[in-house]
């Protein structure tokens, strides 16, 4: 087993490009754009991908069969999204984040738990380590949610406030068809810092906009910003929108010269890796220009992959493809799949090593292919021995009923099951979570058993009942199992769950229909991050006006 920092730098490195990181070139891309040679320039390679395009599909599978699957576009700013309109004057960036389940968890685990903090002097974000806690700030946060956030600079408050009205009304009804409230509006400028930290800024205002998107399925909107051509075309969009745990993201910058210039003329101090250092380490003396646009979904999946699994195709089984699956007709397209050290990989399809187009590495069980070179095929298929898998077990948890009032409860219920051929030991199961941040709250019930074993079909369950004392959105964080299956030992958890109590029934059900519900508890949890805490009016959904001044 190979260790995990080098496994999260090399996954890092071959999906960094959908981050705008020039990584993409480490795998020497052959095919007819995109040819290897001895005298290679990081900087050719990163600004073709910028101007032509280029898209990703990543398939990770967890020690425990579980799959987390991610497409991504670069560099194809779709016409959708306006970019060249005067209505981005002075914005230098757009971000769109959607989330439900534990998604985005998952990306920062993918890519390290030192992302945050308690990193080296050569680290990107080389924060101190206590100032930020990903579990904190997911807790906050919540698991579903849909932000819209807008960056304008060097511009008068009443400028900053037109523009983003009007991109709001070309993002809303007749174009991609967003409703939207706005959660917070703040001005940052040099007197947000005290002197004695010694920070100056490169600007003189920085206007920040976070709205919160109430009416549509932001997974599948930011599907419609992409290209269509591509993988695209041959992946089935609801394999995302229908999962327990998905995301989308949507990064729009309208002028990369003036984020660039911001970025360079920024000094954060001591305490951090100055951007500048790191974007001249990184781009060298490529002039960016924009507009950029990347755009990706991903999801969780419970288990694919079991100890009688032979091989996994890629876009049949993970994305829902069906015929052939075609590159872009301009630019890079590539396929990763990204395979667990308890998994024998036998062999993959298509292959053609001579020419540097597929290649496995195995000390990370990592598959790649220059789709690109590879031009059309029927699917990328990785052949297996997956003995070392655990069979195939499933964890759910239940509620009844799904919502009520204050005063009234709920029975949770959570049930493991063993759908293999084989017997897994010493399974324990607990769900816990909910006491751990409500104190007030004490569940009535099982909410934790263990089991010597759990034979093949059988199941097990625990269950508790829940008596709510004030309304608002609960979050019951993942129930959780372990077992022993062949000498190791697994876990298994599922998603948080969002409950919502209201003080009657009546109005639920006129939140669930006016607010696009649910959608409450990841506003709350980021206006707890910038000290602005309204419960009530955010609850409800109530739109605002109030320019914050920090």
């Amino acid at each position: 087993m190979m260790k995990n920092v080098y496994k999260h730098a090399f996954v890092m490195m071959l999906v960094g490009f959908l981050l705008a990181s020039p990584a993409v070139a480490a795998a020497a891309f052959s095919g007819e754009n995109y040819q290897p040679a001895q005298d290679f320039e990081m900087e050719d390679l990163f600004e073709k991908i910028l101007e032509e395009g280029a898209e990703l599909v990543f398939a990770n599978i967890d020690q425990t069969g579980g799959a987390q699957v991610i497409y991504g576009q670069l560099g194809i700013p779709s016409d959708s999204l306006g970019l060249d309109l005067p209505m981005y004057d002075g914005c230098i960036v757009m971000v769109l984040i959607a989330t439900y389940g534990e998604f985005l968890e998952y990306v920062f685990e993918l890519i390290g738990a030192d992302f945050f903090g308690g990193g080296s002097d050569g680290d990107i974000f080389a924060l101190q380590a206590d100032m930020f806690s990903l579990d904190s700030i997911f807790d906050m946060l919540g698991t579903e949610f849909t932000l819209l956030v807008n960056v304008f600079l060097n511009l008068p408050e009443g400028e900053s406030r037109s523009n983003m009205q009007e991109i709001l009304n070309h993002m809303g009804a007749g174009n991609l068809g967003f409703s939207f409230a706005e959660v917070f509006a703040f001005r940052l400028d040099q007197s947000f810092f005290p002197p004695e930290m010694e920070i100056t800024v490169p600007f003189s205002s920085l206007d920040i906009y976070i709205h919160q998107v109430t009416n549509v399925d932001a997974v599948s909107t930011v599907f419609e910003t992409m290209d269509a051509s591509g993988f695209l075309s041959a992946i089935d969009e609801t394999e995302f929108t229908d999962a327990d745990a998905a995301a989308a993201g949507l990064l729009a910058i309208p002028d990369m010269t003036a984020l660039v210039d911001m970025i360079e003329g920024f000094n954060p101090g001591p305490a951090f890796v100055t951007a500048a250092d790191y974007a001249a380490s990184q781009f060298g003396n490529l002039t960016l220009e924009g507009p950029l646009a990347i755009a990706a979904v991903g999801y969780i999946d419970d288990q694919v992959l079991d100890t009688t699994s032979t091989q996994l195709d890629i876009f049949s089984d993970l994305l829902g493809g069906t015929g052939s699956v075609d590159p872009l007709d301009q630019g890079l397209s590539v396929v990763i799949a990204n395979m667990p050290y308890n998994v024998n990989v036998t062999d993959y399809s298509p292959k053609n090593e001579g020419l540097n187009l597929t290649f496995y590495d195995s000390n990370s069980s990592i598959v790649f292919w220059n789709a690109t070179g590879l031009g059309s095929q029927t699917d990328y298929t990785v052949y297996l021995n997956a003995s070392g898998l655990p069979p195939m077990i499933t964890l759910e948890r239940s509620f009844n009923p799904t919502s009520c009032a204050v005063g009234e409860s709920t029975t949770v219920t959570v049930t493991v099951t063993n759908g293999g051929t084989e017997p897994i030991y010493n399974v324990t199961l607990e769900d816990l979570g909910l006491s751990t941040i409500y104190t007030e709250i004490t569940p009535s019930g099982t909410t934790a058993n263990s089991w010597p074993m759990l034979g093949p079909s059988e199941s097990q369950t625990i269950s508790y009942t829940v008596t709510f004392p004030n309304d608002g959105r609960y979050t019951f964080p993942g129930a959780v199992m372990t077992y022993d299956f062949h000498g190791y030992t697994f876990s298994k958890d599922t998603r948080k769950d969002g409950f919502t109590v209201t003080s009657d029934l009546v109005g639920l059900l006129s939140q669930a229909i006016a607010d696009g519900w649910p959608f409450t508890g990841g506003v709350l949890g980021l206006v707890g991050l910038v000290g602005i805490y309204s419960v009530w009016g955010l609850v409800r959904g109530r739109g605002g006006s109030e320019f914050y001044q920090m």
